[in-house]
């Protein structure tokens, strides 16, 4: 036998017990109070789901990634559809560090809103995830907890993720020579009457 399971009349302690226990099974032999062997399980467990981390680390950088390649495109795409705006403030005395700027502050607020609706639906998706493991009658002890420290991590790598992807868009758009409204309006076909 691997593993004895030993239950202790009314009255004594799991310590009382175990050390009832040891002279009786001499050296060879481990003997465990309850908590130490629900630890040791614990241990083991953790350490054979430590690589589901790993994996979960992989995703999540691979999500992070793709994320950036999207907020680049669509702030590229947002400068050039907004070129002749941009073109127009820079022809009313708007400096290239003010569009710059505006450009930033435009991806600071988004990276911030979409972050936080990321944190409320993840951690709806996990209260959802758990009523469904409940629903099929396992029950998680741990429960689904909202640490301050996660908030903030996703708010800052949201918002990182977010600016650093519009910085290459912003500094195109700041570029934008004020020539630029004049060109695109004489460029525009007049309708037919």
């Amino acid at each position: 036998w691997s593993f004895i399971a030993v239950a202790a009349a009314e009255g004594y302690s799991d310590e009382e017990v175990a050390a009832s226990i040891v002279p009786i099974v001499g050296d060879g032999f481990t003997v465990q109070t309850r908590e130490e062997q629900v630890e040791a399980s614990a241990g083991a467990l953790r350490e054979g789901l430590g690589f589901i981390n790993y994996i979960l680390l992989g995703f999540a950088g691979i999500a992070l990634f793709v994320a950036a390649f999207l907020i680049y495109n669509t702030f590229s795409m947002l400068i050039a559809a907004r070129g002749r705006e941009m073109a127009l403030l820079r022809a009313v005395g708007a400096t290239q560090f003010q569009v710059l700027l505006t450009v930033l502050i435009e991806a600071v607020v988004l990276g911030l809103l979409a972050a936080l609706l990321g944190v409320a639906v993840g951690y709806g998706l996990a209260l959802a995830m758990k009523a469904g493991v409940s629903a099929l009658g396992l029950d998680l002890t741990a429960g689904v907890t909202l640490t301050p420290n996660a908030i903030i991590v996703a708010l800052v790598l949201g918002l990182t993720v977010t600016v650093v992807s519009a910085v290459a868009p912003a500094l195109r758009a700041a570029r934008i020579r004020p020539v630029e409204a004049l060109r695109q309006a004489s460029a525009t076909p007049d309708r037919p009457s």
